[in-house]
């Protein structure tokens, strides 16, 4: 299993999943298996760090979605640890 893109600070990691679709409407979301996946991931990471002694992060994820040229930078739909 391997994310996209781990961005990492001090405090947070976020892990982004970049997608090749735009998701303009509430019937074009990510699917299950790409949610679901955020979950194990978060698992991982948080089991890697333990059994290297590391103290937990914040961890959270972001999709992020293609926009059309001039409609402005990449956009996050949706956040792990944020209801929407």
């Amino acid at each position: 299993m391997q994310t996209d893109i781990v961005l990492e600070t001090k405090t947070e990691l976020k892990t982004v999943d970049a997608k090749y679709y735009s998701a303009k409407t509430a019937d074009t979301p990510p699917s299950w298996g790409d949610i679901s996946k955020h979950f194990f991931y978060e698992k991982a990471i948080e089991s890697f760090l333990k059994s290297e002694g590391k103290a937990k992060p914040a961890i959270s994820s972001i999709f992020a979605f293609p926009s059309k040229a001039g409609q402005g930078n990449l956009c996050e739909l949706a956040k792990s640890n944020e209801i929407l």
